[in-house]
């Protein structure tokens, strides 16, 4: 099991490439006032905006000499900065389950 204080994130980026990340008002207004624009959709599935994906990746999700990183990291979507213990505080993995898979 891993918890908050166990977690190292590797920068795999398999978050970045295989959730849909909810957005909130706060979010929205954050990204918004960074002067980002048409960075979220209405998904009509979870009645909520969410980040928009770019070829099944997060539109700010970019990479560098190899390496992957978030355009917008200190801005992030509450989702992405409680992730992977959005609903638990304690979890197996922090890979995204893919059509019932980890």
């Amino acid at each position: 099991m891993i918890n908050q204080k166990s977690f190292r994130c590797l920068r795999c980026a398999d978050c970045c490439k295989h959730l849909i990340v909810k957005l909130y008002k706060g979010d929205i207004s954050k990204i918004k006032k960074e002067g980002y624009g048409d960075f979220f959709v209405y998904d009509n599935h979870i009645k909520s905006n969410v980040l928009k994906q770019k070829n099944f990746k997060c539109v700010f999700l970019s990479k560098k000499k190899g390496e992957y990183y978030c355009k917008i990291y200190s801005i992030r979507p509450k989702v992405c900065r409680g992730y992977p213990f959005v609903e638990n505080k304690k979890v197996d993995s922090c890979k995204p389950m893919i059509f019932g898979k980890l």
